[in-house]
């Protein structure tokens, strides 16, 4: 456009002459005219393919948003409390005459115990659950449902649980892959048998992948009605896991 204009005001300059060259450069920056897919797809007779609906990782458990924080605000508070009580309250009791040598490690001990249980106890909390969905499976409500009815044992999921210090860690491994359990009093409902071929593979600094967890009910045996469609995808969806689960 701008060769157009410049051509237009030399030509101006020259009293208006050679109006055909002017129209050829017209017709040359012009932009080109594309045909629509719509058309180019009721010609041929051709449908686009139709898009996907879900993501290929797909949440079917969420634990909420409050518990979530909960267990990571205790887990914070249970390592200040130590930290405070080893290098803090500790110290001030060695170099005071007062109290006697035996309170330094019982203080040392009291800031231990409740990081430890907290740890011992929030472990196997899990916070989502998602799987990988197949390309059909994605397309429409239906055809997921009736995916999850019959989910394969080889369907790829992922549990989110939390370091002690409440980072989040991943933990990948295929539905064949968990079993029912009753580990640690009940706190566990589930358990991965192959978590030493696992952590055969994984370098030492990384620490071993969780064996256990704990996925809570989530509403799935409430009489009440889910508040949205997406809670009540996930609750079915987790369901039909749980069962293809329990029968391994």
């Amino acid at each position: 456009m701008y060769r157009i204009g410049a051509l237009t005001a030399i030509f101006r300059g020259l009293g208006g002459q050679h109006p055909r060259i002017i129209n050829k450069w017209r017709k040359i920056g012009a932009a080109p005219a594309y045909k629509s897919s719509r058309r180019v797809f009721a010609t041929s007779g051709y449908a686009p393919p139709k898009a996907a609906v879900y993501p290929e990782h797909l949440v079917v458990y969420h634990a909420g948003r409050g518990r979530t924080v909960f267990i990571g605000c205790m887990k914070i508070n249970a390592i200040f409390l130590c930290s405070f009580s080893c290098f803090a309250l500790a110290p001030s009791f060695y170099y005071s005459p007062e109290w006697p040598n035996w309170t330094i490690p019982a203080v040392i001990i009291g800031g231990a115990i409740p990081m430890i249980f907290v740890t011992y106890t929030s472990m196997p909390f899990v916070s989502y659950v998602r799987i990988k969905l197949p390309a059909f499976a994605r397309r429409s409500k239906d055809q997921l449902i009736q995916w999850v009815q019959n989910v394969p044992s080889t369907t790829e999921i992922d549990l989110m649980t939390m370091w002690f210090s409440g980072r989040p860690r991943v933990s990948h491994m295929l539905v064949s892959d968990l079993r029912e359990t009753k580990a640690r009093l009940g706190i566990a409902n589930l358990a991965r048998v192959s978590s030493s071929t696992a952590n055969a593979s994984r370098p030492w600094w990384m620490g071993k992948e969780p064996h256990i967890f704990y996925v809570a009910d989530n509403g799935t045996k409430s009489q009440k009605p889910p508040r949205s469609e997406t809670i009540a995808l996930r609750q079915l969806m987790w369901h039909h896991i749980m069962e293809r689960i329990r029968k391994q």
